[in-house]
């Protein structure tokens, strides 16, 4: 019953989009006298109250916050972090810090040759993942079995309602030039993490100097991933895809 608790806090500092980490104990060195077998043992900080759940391990993760350097910092972090506190008696612990944030969002836009093994390997590095077509075909669960979701619209449609987040990665690699316009001139002034278009060098300057015809400022364009993807000399669509997510890897772990 405790553990369901615990899982419930963490999903609703989630949804209240609260600053926190789960820590988990997982080594222990030298002689303690805890009540309580120590390993494994998890703590959920918070922002606004720091140690909150679950109440009878509060003394211990007490210590172990006591003697941590700098835990604004450690709030802030984007990823997972593994430290080794020294606390009281000459006990050391060694604690894994992970970061209580939304999932990053992969969304494909066209479902074409180069979307299905970039949907395939968006799922193998941990993103949920969006493919939308607006070719009902296209988007079937057979060509998809590992997308989160498959979406059959009208691109300008689907953009009308969808909700762009900062931890979003989009991809453009629609059927044409006018699908890329369309999605591209929607997104493009988006808070996501990460645009993306393919496309040749003389398709990406047409498509960047009709933007900026129609008043899109450069710095905006200069946002913009085109043509996509690392320079490891692609052709495949599945060589095309593994450079995409390259260069959305490396975006990712900047921070």
């Amino acid at each position: 019953m405790e553990q369901i608790e615990f899982y419930k806090k963490i999903e609703e500092t989630y949804k209240q989009k609260e600053k926190a980490l789960v820590g988990t104990i997982t080594a222990i060195e030298g002689n303690n006298n805890f009540e309580f077998d120590p390993m494994g043992t998890k703590i959920l900080l918070r922002q606004e109250d720091r140690l909150t759940y679950p109440a009878n391990r509060l003394k211990l993760w007490q210590m172990i916050m006591d003697n941590i350097v700098n835990v604004d910092q450690l709030m802030d972090s984007k990823f997972p972090i593994l430290k080794k506190v020294k606390i009281d008696s000459g006990i050391e612990v060694e604690v894994y810090f992970e970061p209580v944030l939304e999932e990053p969002r992969l969304l494909i836009f066209g479902a074409g040759h180069v979307a299905k093994p970039l949907a395939k390997v968006g799922k193998m590095v941990d993103f949920t993942v969006t493919v939308m077509d607006d070719r009902q075909d296209m988007v079937s669960r057979q060509r998809y079995p590992q997308a989160d979701e498959l979406v059959c619209a009208d691109f300008d449609d689907y953009l009308r309602n969808l909700q762009i987040k900062e931890n979003d990665y989009l991809v453009i690699v629609t059927r044409g030039h006018k699908h890329d316009y369309e999605v591209l001139k929607e997104v493009i002034d988006s808070q996501a993490k990460y645009i993306g278009m393919i496309g040749s060098s003389r398709k990406v300057k047409m498509l960047f100097r009709q933007l900026r015809d129609e008043g899109v400022g450069q710095e905006l364009i200069d946002q913009v991933y085109a043509p996509i993807g690392v320079n490891i000399a692609s052709e495949t669509p599945a060589e095309i895809a593994m450079s995409i997510i390259a260069e959305i890897i490396s975006i990712r772990r900047e921070e």
